[in-house]
């Protein structure tokens, strides 16, 4: 029996996703730093995904969006510690849930809007959340701090221009 149960175990602990938590201590205060991918963001921070979870994105525009035969780049920088990005994040990532031709990098900044790759200088990073969309690396298209109008039609309007 005892067999059996150390055998369950060791499958389940075998199979199971190990993800741990990336937030660092920087600003006296616990926050997500660097290069960090959409599961690592919900993991430390589920109630951004009770965010998306909650939002709902005019379908006629995502289906849209999820016709898009382009392939562009978007980086996007955030903090976790901005009330901005813990609202329109988990917007964006649900509007664009769809789309395989959105290729991401999250970007977690201080407050001060730096990293140590100096990306958020090259992209004059002032203001987050920042989307910007990329052809290559010709910039097509931003989305900064607030949508114009709706976070899913303000994605549709940049990827138009691509």
């Amino acid at each position: 029996m005892i067999r059996l149960a150390l055998i369950s175990f060791l499958f389940v602990a075998g199979c199971s996703h190990s993800i741990q938590s990336a937030k660092v201590s920087k600003d006296n205060s616990e926050m997500l730093y660097g290069e960090i991918s959409e599961e690592q963001l919900y993991f430390d921070y589920p109630n951004w995904k009770e965010m998306e979870v909650q939002y709902n994105p005019n379908p006629d525009v995502t289906a849209k969006i999820s016709e898009f035969k382009g392939n562009l780049n978007v980086q996007v920088f955030l903090g976790t510690w901005c009330g901005d990005s813990r609202r329109n994040v988990p917007r964006f990532l649900k509007s664009i849930a769809n789309t395989d031709n959105l290729h991401l990098q999250i970007w977690a900044v201080d407050r001060h809007k730096k990293l140590d790759n100096a990306l958020t200088e090259k992209y004059q990073i002032k203001r987050v959340p920042t989307f910007i969309f990329l052809n290559d690396t010709v910039e097509i298209g931003r989305i900064t701090e607030h949508p114009v109008k709706t976070i899913e039609e303000d994605i549709l309007e940049i990827l138009n221009r691509s």
